[in-house]
């Protein structure tokens, strides 16, 4: 039996297949299932390059530490969870034109440009950067 979860995220309301069984449900982790809310948020939203799912909620509570099991937080078949998501789309600031080289210096080529744009990416989750004061 397939097992699913109704997820509303950003003012959306989304029906994730999230495994192939309960016995399957049991293993899963929170940050299993926050990677399956991303890819299928990128399925919604096709031109975006990424999706950071910061927080997951199931009956008000936060679903605290990634790598605690779902089961722990006692959710399973349609059960009902909310989730704080954003959207991440790169923009490259260097002109894209490549060389024309051999198709090796291409691939090359892109590498080195494809870095030189994630150099300029600024993570907007609040992940990086950033320590617990202790307060």
């Amino acid at each position: 039996m397939l097992v699913k979860v109704e997820v509303y995220c950003n003012r959306n309301k989304l029906f994730l297949n999230l495994c192939e069984s309960e016995e399957e449900m049991r293993w899963m982790t929170v940050q299993q299932f926050k990677n399956k809310i991303a890819k299928e948020i990128l399925l919604k939203y096709p031109g975006y390059d990424g999706v950071c799912v910061d927080e997951v909620y199931f009956r008000g509570k936060l679903l605290k530490g990634d790598s605690t099991l779902l089961s722990h937080h006692g959710i399973r078949h349609m059960s009902t969870v909310e989730a704080s998501a954003g959207l991440v789309q790169f923009q490259c600031r260097k002109d894209p034109v490549m060389p024309s080289h051999s198709s090796e210096d291409k691939q090359e080529d892109k590498k080195r440009l494809s870095l030189e744009c994630l150099a300029d990416f600024v993570e907007p989750c609040g992940s990086s950067g950033e320590q617990d004061s202790g307060k």
